[in-house]
């Protein structure tokens, strides 16, 4: 029966990978794995920290997806956000395998920092609805006004009619039609007022 991994797989923490980025938490994950197995043989101590060490063709191997440029890129990024220490205990001296270990205390104030960032949900919606409530509040203060005004302008209108209306019938030569005919006219241009003064009040 076939295993789902077939050799020692890399690990992947998610939380770890958004805050520092994914090929620079891959390789420091590998990196404590290393240290953790040179700690429980208690091997490679040097200054009150455990070690590990590789040259950079060997570091390739362990991420066989990479190219060496990848590698050497992605541990100097990890080395830039201050999460390696480096060392040199090689046996000689002119030996350029630069040995590694993870800065945990850095490490976890980065982890730290990026809870405090987080949003929390309950304040966002609170003053999410406190804006969208003010701006609710803000639009009816404006629809309240116009009516308002619209309905000044329209009172205004409206107590204007019977003066608009007396100058007309007095230049209507009202008398002149015959006398069965004259309310209805009157009566029509009574609504001609009217309709003008309500399509010029919208």
């Amino acid at each position: 029966m076939s295993k789902l991994f077939g050799r020692k797989p890399l690990v992947l923490d998610e939380d770890l990978a958004k805050i520092i980025g994914l090929n620079e938490s891959i390789v420091i994950q590998q990196i404590h794995y290393w240290i953790e197995i040179n700690k429980s043989k208690n091997i490679n101590f040097y200054e009150d920290k455990y070690w590990t060490y590789n040259t950079m063709i060997q570091w390739q191997e362990e991420f066989p997806f990479w190219s060496i440029e990848t590698v050497k890129r992605t541990l100097k990024k990890v080395r830039d956000k201050n999460l390696l220490l480096i060392g040199n205990f090689n046996k000689l001296k002119i030996g350029r395998t630069l040995w590694y270990t993870i800065n945990y205390s850095e490490l976890e104030k980065i982890m730290e920092n990026s809870k405090k960032t987080q949003p929390i949900p309950e304040i966002s919606t609170e003053i999410n609805k406190n804006i969208n409530n003010k701006s609710i509040s803000q639009s009816n203060n404006i629809v309240n006004s116009n009516k308002e005004e619209r309905q000044t302008k329209n009172r205004f209108n409206y107590n204007d009619f019977s003066l608009k209306y007396k100058r007309i019938l007095d230049n209507s030569y009202i008398d002149y039609i015959d006398e069965p005919y004259r309310e209805p006219v009157k009566h029509a241009i009574r609504l001609l007022i009217l309709d003008g003064i309500n399509k010029y009040s919208r």
